[in-house]
């Protein structure tokens, strides 16, 4: 029929025909599509209520807004592979084949956190950046969106981790790492975003958690890589093992009480383990503990009270009978928190270990020597040096339980 009528859309004729045709009014009607100027445009000219079906298409700016939105990530990168709009690594250049009309970054935080925004309309954990505008170049265009959306200043170094083709315009959207220079106030009429900070393992499991796997998460895959760079992760810290400090125990119980008081009824016994429960023992100047609950089966109820001690929760699917928290940045923490279910094997286990080596001066000295060498031997290794104690902590664990009398 539109053949016949030689009619395209956005041509409004196409709407009121319909409209007609069906018997109902535009003012009691809304007209759901994915294109911005034949769907949105083309039915708000024929004065219907519009819905836009956004992620299949990218919006143009110059329109007027729809009185709608919903996000169709699905459809969005199903039909995306099939047409070749695809997110695709870059190997720290700016692509040239193509105009870029978007550029977006992972903002990383002076303390090795990355940067995201919380999009309140949406409810999505998405990058900090929007479209170029048309007096703007990349540059200007991230520098702008930065500070409208999350109150940040980047540095000047900019590496380019990925792209997304976009079909419908032959364009690309760039995405972009870089480190944070300061904090700015946001300016007003800005508040549909807020700032959050996370680890890079934090901001996968929230987006799996919305949304699913999908762009965004190929995205972090493919910022990792830059990021351990940037932070140099490669090389770890140097290992220092501390001689024994008279103030740790009472460091100790000094934590457990904030603990015990943040957690309350969540939370069952808490004990001081590691090396620095071991009186005498030198070790690495931090506080390890745990503490038991009755069931692994919700971390969520502990992330908020002991992020409010200044614990992060580090997710370790390699230990999935242990919940791990950390306070301090990473590689340089102060306080370990261990979770374990209440009398498991893992939690007696911390604790014949502990008293053994309390108890048995002579296997205590063993220990530290051991530790004072694989530090030199591994300075800035520390998978390594853990892994040099484990031979020691089995054959004690085995001594301790009376196995091998």
């Amino acid at each position: 029929m539109l053949d016949e009528l030689q009619l395209k859309k956005p041509d409004s004729k196409i709407f009121e025909l319909t409209l007609e045709r069906l018997g109902i009014t535009a003012d009691s009607s809304l007209y759901v599509g994915d294109h911005p100027r034949n769907d949105v445009a083309g039915a708000k000219s024929a004065g219907l209520g519009t819905v836009w079906l956004r992620g299949i298409e990218e919006w143009d700016y110059a329109l007027e807004k729809p009185d709608f939105m919903i996000w169709v990530r699905r459809i969005w990168e199903d039909r995306g592979r099939k047409r070749g709009n695809m997110l695709r690594p870059l190997n720290g250049t700016f692509p040239t084949d193509k105009k870029i009309a978007g550029i977006h970054s992972i903002p990383i935080a002076e303390d090795g956190s990355i940067i995201m925004v919380w999009d309140k309309n949406e409810k999505t954990l998405t990058t900090v950046g929007g479209r170029i505008e048309g007096n703007e170049n990349i540059e200007s265009a991230l520098n702008r969106e930065t500070v409208e959306e999350a109150g940040l200043i980047l540095k000047a170094e900019r590496i380019p981790i990925a792209a997304w083709y976009w079909e419908s315009t032959d364009t690309y959207t760039v995405f972009v790492m870089a480190r944070v220079e300061k904090y700015v106030p946001m300016p007003e009429g800005f508040e549909t975003t807020g700032r959050v900070s996370m680890n890079i393992e934090t901001a996968r499991q929230i987006i799996m958690k919305l949304e699913g796997s999908g762009m965004r998460i190929d995205l972090l895959n493919m910022a990792e890589p830059v990021y351990k760079e940037l932070m140099n992760e490669e090389r770890d810290p140097a290992i220092i093992i501390s001689d024994y400090q008279n103030n740790w125990t009472a460091v100790y119980e000094h934590e457990a009480e904030r603990i015990r008081a943040a957690l309350g009824a969540l939370m069952i016994e808490i004990e001081h383990i590691g090396s620095t429960s071991i009186e005498g023992m030198a070790a690495k100047p931090l506080i390890d503990m745990m503490i038991s609950v009755q069931r692994l089966d919700d971390v969520d109820v502990l992330v908020s009270p002991l992020a409010q001690l200044g614990y992060e929760y580090i997710h370790k699917p390699e230990f999935p009978t242990r919940w791990f928290f950390r306070k301090g940045p990473w590689r340089a923490g102060t306080h370990h928190l261990h979770v374990y279910a209440q009398n498991s094997k893992e939690w007696k286990q911390q604790l014949l270990f502990r008293n053994f080596m309390q108890a048995n001066r002579d296997q205590a000295q063993a220990y530290m020597e051991l530790k004072r060498e694989l530090a030199i031997r591994y300075r800035h290794d520390r998978v390594s040096y853990t892994a040099g104690k484990d031979e020691f902590i089995r054959r004690v664990l085995f001594e301790a339980s009376g196995i091998g009398n």
